[in-house]
């Protein structure tokens, strides 16, 4: 027994060894590849316009990188866009065809794709939309009689229409308070700001405003804000019982843009006719003027002269002589800076070339060159950290201006949600401006999908017309 089981140990012990020859097994260790950079995240969506008779389109940007991540078909002449609360949704109001596109954001599990588009009654005209809810969203239409539409966020139908004041040709603007328990509509030619009660859809009584042109809500939910195009004054309205809190803030007439700055709790005003911007502080119980942005240096220019012939004549810099007109604000989420968009109305010129920038397109008789820049402030004090230029833009009258004499976001701003880029989209320049943070400086033009216009010569046909620039999360 002792000699069998001897035995047996050695085979063993043999069986082992032959196992064992010289070929290394590595072991296999998991190697992940680099986690993606945070920022590429952060997303853009540009809302284009492609005339009268076609759909236009929704292009989302991923902000890293500047690409395109994906393009989906809109409704006929969209004209506003918003966010539902948690930015899963993007909502474009579509006039011409009396719909708004409900659309999904792409992301790691797919590409940008279109919800649904939901109907309004024939005539509606959406024109504006927004929400600080997911479970509903809010339509104002301005087509044959100025509405307001109560939409389900989660079956996407309409649960109701009702009448504003005002007539045809009326501008509609909202904001919803954060906790979702009041909407102010306003409608310029009715002089007038409705609270509206999303819980039960009721309206309370009017609050008389010359001319509102814009509405703002405060992220607490405590106050809103309106602006009147004809004074410039900004009623601040308590929620609470829609009474009016006295103040003296005036950014003056002609004013028609406001950005509100949850972080630092402030308005940007801007106010082309004055060619300034006013800052207000609503921080406190009574809304304060800080101070007005003023000072907007041209920037500096290069002409457009590529020679490759000779390198040394191109892109050469110009002397600009002239000055800039503001026309909107937009700060960056890291409350460092305040981006002041403007044109720039005079000539630039050196040995090469003379480029003269007009301040608009309309009525020129042949092709005119619009030219747009970003001014710079702190936002600590106001001072100027310099200003930044975007290519000047060659419009042909009667081509975009076709579409873009009409459109009420001519030029849109935005910032990325990272604070790393603000854009600039333009209607008549068929793209987006992108500016880098880090420099200032102008890194990129984004074209918008091609158009269904026609071209000439085998050329691809012109871009699409943006009408609305929307930062995403």
């Amino acid at each position: 027994m002792r000699r069998f089981a001897l035995v047996c140990g050695v085979l063993i012990v043999a069986l082992i060894m032959s196992g064992c020859g010289d070929t290394y097994r590595p072991v296999v260790i998991p190697n992940p590849p680099p986690t993606p950079d945070p920022r590429a995240a952060h997303n853009l969506f540009v809302i284009s316009n492609n005339g009268s008779a076609n759909k236009g389109t929704g292009m989302q940007v991923n902000v890293s990188g500047d690409t395109n991540m994906g393009v989906i078909p809109l409704g006929i002449a969209p004209v506003h866009a918003s966010l539902t609360a948690n930015g899963a949704r993007v909502l474009s109001a579509n006039f011409l065809n009396d719909t708004v596109s409900v659309i999904a954001p792409a992301s790691t599990l797919g590409g940008i794709t279109k919800v649904v588009d939901v109907v309004f009654p024939t005539g509606f005209g959406p024109s504006f939309v927004t929400t600080t809810e997911t479970s509903a969203f809010y339509v104002a239409g301005a087509g044959s009689a100025p509405s307001l539409a109560f939409v389900s966020g989660t079956s996407n139908a309409v649960l109701d229409i009702k009448s504003l004041p005002g007539t045809v040709g009326t501008t509609l603007s909202m904001a919803e308070t954060p906790d979702a328990l009041k909407l102010y509509v306003a409608s310029s030619n009715a002089n007038s700001v409705v609270p509206v009660n999303p819980v039960d859809r009721s309206f309370n009584p009017a609050i008389a405003v010359p001319t509102p042109i814009w509405v703002s809500a405060r992220s607490d939910g405590q106050r809103a804000y309106v602006l009147s195009q004809t004074t410039g004054a900004i009623t601040e309205i308590n929620p609470l019982d829609d009474s009016v809190v006295p103040n003296t803030v005036s950014a003056g007439a002609g004013a028609n843009y406001m950005f509100y700055d949850s972080r630092l709790n402030r308005l940007y005003v801007a106010n082309p006719s004055a060619g300034n911007v006013t800052v207000v502080s609503v921080a406190g119980n009574q809304a304060t003027e800080l101070g007005t942005l003023s000072s907007f240096p041209v920037a500096p220019r290069v002409d457009s002269i590529d020679d490759p012939s000779d390198p040394s004549r191109g892109h050469q810099p110009m002397a600009c002589t002239g000055s800039v007109q503001p026309f909107s604000a937009v700060s960056l989420p890291d409350a460092s800076r305040v981006y002041v968009a403007g044109k720039f109305v005079g000539s630039c010129t050196n040995a090469n070339q003379t480029v003269t920038c007009v301040a608009s397109t309309i009525g020129q008789p042949v092709t005119a060159t619009v030219c747009f820049q970003f001014t710079v402030f702190m936002a600590n004090d106001f001072t100027v950290r310099g200003s930044t230029a975007i290519p000047p833009l060659a419009i042909t009258a009667g081509s975009a201006a076709g579409i873009c004499d009409a459109t009420r976001f001519r030029v849109t701003t935005a910032a990325s949600a990272d604070s790393s880029k603000v854009y600039l989209g333009t209607c008549d320049g068929g793209g987006v401006g992108v500016v880098r943070t880090d420099t200032d400086q102008f890194a990129n033009f984004l074209f918008a999908p091609p158009s269904a216009g026609t071209s000439s010569g085998g050329a691809a046909p012109p871009p699409q017309n943006p009408v609305f620039v929307l930062p995403g999360q």
